[in-house]
């Protein structure tokens, strides 16, 4: 499906993957501050530059090109519930996909789910992911709420989640080494390589249609 290999991740979903599914990575970054104020709009600039660096090696690769076109949900964040999430609207070969993404934040890490849908179906999509995270929940000890003086402070916050933490994390296995020069003169424009390895796996839900 034209997406780099991407270790320690899972796949989640309902049954027979019926309308979505989710790729969840868990990341020990350390704890992520959240009293950051989100702007949605330098960070979409931030991808969209990124996405021309992505595009450069998916062409390489004779990949089709991931054009991020906006925000099919600006990024938000829940105090409450310590959710980070957003969604992009893009475009592969003339198809419109739609990546979804939360982050569950941690005493010590980040649990990033990326949803995959239809954008038809994105409401419908989101509303069950959400349920079924009403169920998860950390280890006690794990809790955001938990956070200790003298535990690992990450070095970005909830900017650097949306825009590099998820590069940050994927950078770590080999099908991403091609990112470590980019990421060397600024990780912060190169999330967009992450966004489009989920491109092509919209081209799933049109095979099972068929």
């Amino acid at each position: 499906m034209q997406n780099p290999g991407i270790t320690n991740s899972w796949l989640y979903g309902p049954d027979r993957l019926e309308r979505w599914f989710a790729v969840v990575h868990y990341d020990q970054t350390g704890h992520v501050k959240d009293d950051e104020k989100i702007d949605p709009a330098g960070i979409l600039e931030s991808l969209k530059r990124g996405g021309e660096i992505s595009n450069a090696e998916r062409r390489k690769r004779g990949w089709a090109e991931f054009n991020l076109i906006g925000w099919q949900i600006s990024p938000h964040y829940e105090p409450d519930t310590k959710r980070l999430a957003w969604a992009t609207l893009g475009e592969v070969n003339g198809e419109k996909v739609v990546n979804y993404t939360t982050k569950l934040l941690s005493r010590s890490g980040v649990v990033t789910l990326t949803l995959v849908t239809d954008p038809g179906s994105l409401n419908q999509s989101v509303a069950e992911l959400k349920t079924q995270l009403d169920h998860f929940s950390f280890n006690s000890d794990q809790r955001y709420s938990e956070f200790r003086s003298g535990d690992k402070i990450a070095e970005y916050g909830l900017t650097g989640l949306i825009v590099g933490g998820a590069t940050a994390a994927a950078v770590k296995t080999g099908a991403w080494k091609w990112l470590l020069g980019v990421l060397a003169a600024g990780w912060k424009f190169v999330a967009a390589a992450a966004v489009a390895a989920f491109a092509g796996i919209r081209s799933m839900f049109k095979r099972r249609g068929a």
